[in-house]
């Protein structure tokens, strides 16, 4: 890889960041998680869907200033809810909305050329959630000795997997670093 890859699992309450260095090593990594309540005056209150988007934005642009030369590895649905949620689709409708932001904005500060999309059902290959977080702990001693007690819901996890299919993706040359999100 010729540039820093920041690889993210987007979701309105935990999102996963991994980032690889050009040599294809995790290096860094973290959760970053929305606030879905608040209180004022002893009053609670829910947080609006676009604002949680807008603070994940926020924290994703300290990502980018850490590794300002990074291209992007961004995780998509394909669409298909007949496991997620026991079959119900739940959460998707916020989901593609989360997506469409992390995707558009990454693409609004690095450009189309340095952005890709990895569609979950690609990247996963059908393995559950429990089983991609002891495969990133087997290949990843950095996320085994950091991040793995903290990392509950699997989301940095799935950051590091896609971020793997992707630099895999990258060195076997079926995908360019310079192919467009889409």
């Amino acid at each position: 890889m010729n540039r820093p890859l920041i690889s993210i699992d987007p979701s309105i309450t935990c999102t996963g960041i991994a980032v690889f260095n050009k040599s294809c090593e995790l290096i860094d990594g973290g959760l970053i998680k929305t606030k879905d309540r608040f209180t004022h005056d002893r009053v609670r209150y829910s947080v609006k869907s676009i604002d949680r988007i807008d603070e994940l934005i926020a924290a994703l642009g300290d990502w980018l200033t850490e590794y300002q030369d990074a291209q992007f590895s961004i995780e998509v649905t394909s669409g298909k809810t007949s496991s997620r949620h026991g079959g119900g689709g739940a959460g998707l409708g916020t989901y593609g909305m989360v997506v469409g932001h992390v995707a558009r904005w990454a693409i609004c500060k690095v450009g189309n050329d340095r952005v890709h999309q990895v569609y979950e059902n690609d990247w996963t290959r059908g393995s559950k959630k429990d089983r991609r977080k002891t495969h990133a702990e087997l290949t990843y001693p950095l996320y085994a000795q950091r991040w793995a007690a903290e990392d509950k819901g699997g989301d940095l996890a799935d950051a590091i997997g896609v971020g793997d299919y992707t630099m895999n993706q990258i060195n076997l040359g079926v995908i360019e670093e310079s192919e467009m999100i889409g």
